[in-house]
């Protein structure tokens, strides 16, 4: 999002990019797909031939109404995403008015076990009984010819029981787990601005179950609200699953970034944001079975205004039973000359919950501990988080988005750093990853304000147990013609990782792949949801 996220009210993944990995346990490495119809729980693989597919929701795109949003998906292969069959998803039944912001959030995950991946697509300013921008979400099937929006399900917040208002902005953020076990996928869905009784605009989330009929996930949802909310708490504005207690069923860790933290003693910290995570069990996810955390590793206070939160990924970055959670902070401040360089904590699971005992966090810094390059004002380390087995060994590794960074003098063109995974237990001291475009094997320039970072997603594309990843370049000036270009029409960096991680990308994608033409301020690549979990 880059300097996108600096009013005074924050969503922060109001605009999503997204490719949901697979499981996160290694399969043999070989260039061979399996067989088709086995794509994985929380796969990506729409069409099932054994390649994770990339889904990206443009909700700036103006088609025949301004902000009216688009899908563009691209389908993956032995040579990576295809320029051949591309799909793009403008308009819904009811999906053709201004502002709606179709694809604000997208997730994928196979809902109905069919062997397919479905694709969840968030629809936050779509209107409802009487009530404006109150959000939907639309649930479109995969298929052995890929995803089918004729057959596409809509799902609400009044169908997890949820009592509507003006403004809750439900589908602005996504993601999808296992939360009951039962290995289907389930949808969780934040609502960063919905009301909580009569605290206006605190922020929910709802998880609606997988079922083997699509009729039925409507039927079977769970509504989440914070006791003792406070107006703009934004909760829900992060999503993220996994199973941190290890009991095999995926648990929930929702983002309140700019909600205050208070102690006693101590005070009120103002802004120093939250994630709270909710235990999955047979029966989903319960409003009452909920640990807290906030900022801790630096063995000082919470931060005000350092928004832990705004991003979430959940990967096993220590090779042990649990998942572990990163948590981004890219308000943090060293000091008071480098505001907002940012920082990620890093909770490790265990059999009771996250961080517990000393030694079971970690608090990451550019320049710190093996990561590479320095603190700068305003970088905004961890604005984005995307974890997988990018391919340096057996462990899962953390990339890390940085769309602040100057690069060549360039402001802002953005970077990101890849943490690669040890056998100790602990992130790489040394050789860790320094992506930024013009740089090394890098396809693209630097330019001012390309934000190259804002979003991150990981995928097999290619069918390899490792992941590829993609990068968010939503800044990106796009040649239309000769001489002209689109100004912030927006890009995605492709990275086909290999066993010594990611270094080189394979190409820039862009809406041209799909025979559009790029408009000024599309932001194609503005955001990446966070990936899917082990099945």
């Amino acid at each position: 999002m880059g300097r996108l996220g600096r009013s005074a009210v924050i969503c922060f993944a109001a605009v999503s990019v997204l490719a949901i990995a697979g499981p996160t346990t290694a399969r043999p490495v070989s260039p061979q797909a399996p067989a088709k119809g086995e794509a994985g729980v929380l796969s990506s693989d729409f069409d099932g031939n054994g390649y994770e597919d990339l889904a990206v929701g443009v909700p700036l795109e103006n088609g025949s109404y301004p902000d009216q949003g688009e899908v563009d998906v691209f389908y993956g292969g032995g040579g990576g995403l295809r320029a051949t069959q591309p799909l793009y998803i403008r308009s819904m039944p009811g999906i053709n008015q201004s502002f709606y912001k179709f694809g604000s959030g997208v997730a994928a995950g196979d809902v109905n076990g069919d062997g397919y991946a479905d694709l969840a697509i968030g629809v936050p300013g779509y209107p409802l009984e009487g009530f404006g921008e109150v959000g939907t979400v639309i649930l479109i099937p995969g298929s052995p010819q890929g995803l089918v929006p004729d057959e596409a399900l809509y799902l609400n917040a009044k169908d997890a029981g949820h009592n509507l208002s003006n403004g809750e902005y439900f589908g602005a953020v996504l993601t999808t787990g296992d939360f009951d076990g039962d290995h289907l996928a389930d949808i969780a869905v934040g609502a960063p601005s919905a009301d909580v009784h009569d605290v206006q605009h605190a922020g929910g989330a709802a998880v609606f179950y997988g079922h083997r009929s699509l009729a039925n996930v409507a039927k079977n949802g769970t509504y989440l609200h914070l006791f003792g909310a406070h107006t703009n708490d934004d909760f829900g504005a992060s999503l993220a699953a996994g199973d941190f207690d290890g009991d095999h069923r995926d648990d929930l860790a929702v983002g309140a970034p700019l909600s205050d933290v208070l102690l006693q003693p101590g005070g009120r910290y103002t802004g120093a944001g939250n994630v709270w995570v909710y235990d999955g069990s047979s029966d989903g996810v319960k409003q009452t079975r909920v640990h807290r955390y906030f900022q801790r590793g630096t063995g000082s206070k919470p931060q005000i205004r350092a928004f832990f939160g705004a991003a979430l990924a959940a990967g096993n970055f220590d090779g042990d039973r649990w998942d572990d959670l990163a948590v981004g902070i890219p308000f943090f401040s060293e000091t008071h000359h480098l505001r907002a360089a940012g920082a990620v904590e890093v909770f490790y699971g265990g059999p009771v919950e996250l961080g517990r005992g000393p030694g079971n966090t970690d608090f990451l810094e550019e320049g710190f501990h093996g990561v590479p390059s320095r603190l700068h004002r305003e970088d905004q380390f961890g604005l984005s988080l995307a974890a997988a087995n990018f391919g340096r060994g057996d462990r899962e590794d953390l990339a890390v988005g940085v769309p602040g960074k100057d690069v060549e003098g360039k402001s802002n063109a953005g970077a990101v750093i890849v943490l690669y995974g040890t056998n100790d237990g602990y992130f790489n001291t040394h050789d860790n990853s320094l992506l930024s475009q013009g740089q090394g094997e890098v396809v693209g320039r630097p330019d001012p304000n390309d934000a190259f970072g804002a979003a991150l997603a990981a995928a097999s594309f290619r069918g390899y147990s490792r992941a590829d990843l993609a990068v968010g370049v939503p800044g990106e000036d796009v040649v239309v013609s000769q001489g002209e270009k689109a100004k912030n029409a927006g890009a995605v960096n492709v990275f086909g990782c290999t066993h010594d991680g990611c270094k080189r990308s394979d190409h820039m994608l862009t809406q041209k792949w799909l025979h559009l033409l790029p408009e000024k301020g599309d932001a194609f690549g503005q955001h990446l949801a966070a990936r899917g979990v082990a099945d």
